[in-house]
């Protein structure tokens, strides 16, 4: 009798065992509540097990959802970070806090969970993302950085690169911007003008004047765009690499175009006025001059070397009537310093009145090619002798002197065709000259920088990208 209770016993205890087994446990429970619409309860079930000390991920996912669901962005938030704490390396937890921070307009919660993501796994739009939010922030230090961080990891994204290029360039570092660039300009992906300024910079910076020229060369040939040429010569022109810009411009241009005018403008920035005297003359006989703002540029030029005829010659390819008021001023007084009248008569006819009136020394040579002395003279008082470049030095000088008046500034180069004038120069006068020439050679460089690009560029081919 008494193994019979003990046997019953046991297995009414195991019954009841078995039945507290079947039953729902809180998460069940909550899952049930939650499925028969019951979310209040469900969450008030859920925060009562979080204020008994229950932070399991699970608690603290499904109080997210529901704190999410009813519209309860700051509880809901807290449970995302706890969990995000909880479980640091979960890539999906910290894509859900980031999205969050996102959502909330938190951006310092927004950029840590972005930089999070990344020390978990790659992501090259979370780089991307959190590169463009530094970049808008303005905080280069920061944006350098993440860049670095990303190109560890694998980031080769084009344009972010050559964007750490420029900002390692701003500190100084022209030669880890070339390192940056060169791979990028190998895959044929540096296009953009200024990246290619930038880049040529860097390498000439570096001592690589070779590869410089070699790239440059590449480049032109693939755009056949002249002005961009140009521009590259200035530069080196500017840094005072004379040899490398006439290298350069003699391996791009072709007889008679643009740039290989710049070629006689280097010589002359070299002082070197009969080498590119011969050397405007053969440039002439090639080229159709066609274009008015290249002929500006050839008038100019032949005019620093000594040659207004030449400069004539180049005027009558084009015509006359097609130049600028102030390029035919400039002409017309350079033929009257080496008392050419019969052309000065020429050049005078394609000469607006109003541009006589506003320059009172072309008016004196006007005057004194008359006869009218005494003219000539008033109008010579009204020179401003400071800010004239050497032709109208030369020009002033030989009005002063034959009108009986005394030169006090005759340049040294400029006053050769008046030999009666005094050679002695003071100081303070040849660095007049030397101002007029300079301002010459600025006025060549912006000439140079207007022309236009007289080469279309040809059509990229089918499938390409550009």
């Amino acid at each position: 009798m008494r193994s019979h209770n003990v046997v019953m016993a046991t297995i009414f205890a195991a019954a009841i065992g078995v039945g507290v087994l079947l039953l729902p446990g809180i998460n069940e429970r909550i899952a049930m509540l939650e499925q028969d619409g019951h979310k209040l309860q469900a969450m008030a079930m859920l925060e009562g097990s979080f204020n008994t000390g229950n932070h399991s991920p699970r608690t603290l996912f499904q109080l997210f959802r529901l704190y999410e669901n009813a519209g309860e962005i700051a509880k809901a938030g807290r449970m995302l970070e706890m969990l995000a704490v909880q479980r640091p390396k979960d890539p999906q937890i910290q894509r859900q806090l980031a999205r969050y921070y996102k959502q909330t307009q938190n951006e310092a919660g927004y950029i840590s969970a972005l930089e999070q993501q990344i020390a978990v796994r790659y992501s090259e739009p979370t780089c991307k993302e959190l590169i463009g939010l530094f970049r808008g922030k303005g905080d280069f230090a920061a944006e350098e950085r993440t860049i670095n961080r990303c190109r560890g990891l694998g980031y080769r994204r084009t344009d972010d690169i050559i964007r750490l290029a420029y900002l390692v360039a701003a500190d100084g570092r022209l030669a880890d911007a070339a390192a940056l660039l060169r791979p990028v300009d190998d895959r044929r992906r540096l296009r953009a003008e200024q990246d290619r300024h930038l880049f040529f910079a860097a390498m000439i910076e570096e001592g690589r004047s070779e590869e410089a020229e070699r790239r440059a060369l590449r480049w032109f040939k693939g755009t056949r765009d002249s002005a961009f040429a140009l521009e590259l010569i200035i530069s080196l022109v500017d840094d005072k690499k004379y040899v490398l810009a006439i290298s350069l411009a003699r391996e791009i241009g072709s007889p008679g175009d643009p740039i290989s005018l710049s070629i006689a403008e280097l010589m002359l920035d070299l002082d070197q006025e009969v080498a590119a005297r011969t050397y405007l003359r053969g440039w002439l006989e090639a080229s159709r001059l066609a274009d008015v703002d290249l002929a500006h540029r050839f008038i100019s030029a032949a005019l620093d070397a000594d040659d207004p005829e030449l400069a004539y010659r180049g005027s009558r390819k084009i015509g006359l009537g097609k130049l600028g008021q102030r390029e035919l001023a400039a002409l017309a007084e350079a033929l009257s310093a080496i008392n050419k009248r019969a052309l000065f008569e020429e050049v005078l006819k394609a000469i607006a009145i109003e541009t006589i009136r506003d320059n009172p020394l072309l008016a004196a040579a006007i005057e004194f090619e008359r006869g009218a002395t005494e003219p000539a003279r008033q109008l010579l008082s009204q020179v401003q002798v400071d800010g004239l470049d050497e032709w109208r030095l030369a020009l002033w000088a030989r009005l002063m002197e034959t009108t009986g008046r005394r030169a006090i500034l005759p340049p040294a180069r400029a006053v050769r065709p008046v030999p009666d004038v005094a050679p002695g120069l003071p100081e303070r006068n040849l660095k007049r000259l030397r101002d007029a020439r300079e301002r010459r050679a600025q006025q060549r460089r912006q000439r140079a920088r207007a022309t236009p690009n007289p080469l279309p560029a040809p059509a990229p081919p089918p499938g390409s990208n550009r």
